[in-house]
């Protein structure tokens, strides 16, 4: 599954969305992490939404908006998703982190 996420996301974009992005990285929540996840949270493990996650560092509102709306499609016409759009949730917090999580349900397999 990563391996499919990382060729959408972690190739190189279209020139006019690449030349946006600051820096990117990758991780995949650690299995230690999830199990203390589900005790904390007392849930199962299909309840955990962040088993994957990408950060892109761009320079501006409007870079934020075009890379957003660029990975939003990028995964929408995948193969990987459960056929759901995308989710958008922004995020400010008063320390000035700014930020879109964009969720996806991913097709896991077993």
């Amino acid at each position: 599954m990563k391996g499919g996420l990382d060729a959408i996301l972690l190739n190189r974009f279209p020139l006019n969305v690449e030349t946006r992005i600051e820096s990117r990285e990758s991780r995949v929540k650690a299995a230690e992490s999830i199990v203390r996840k589900m005790i904390s949270k007392k849930v199962m493990i299909d309840a955990i939404e962040d088993l994957v996650g990408y950060r892109f560092v761009v320079r501006n509102l409007a870079d934020k908006e075009q890379l957003t709306r660029h990975v939003t499609e990028s995964m929408e016409a995948s193969s990987l998703t459960e056929g759901i759009p995308g989710v958008v949730k922004a995020v400010r917090t008063s320390n000035g982190y700014v930020a879109n999580h964009i969720q996806f349900a991913i097709r896991a397999g077993r």
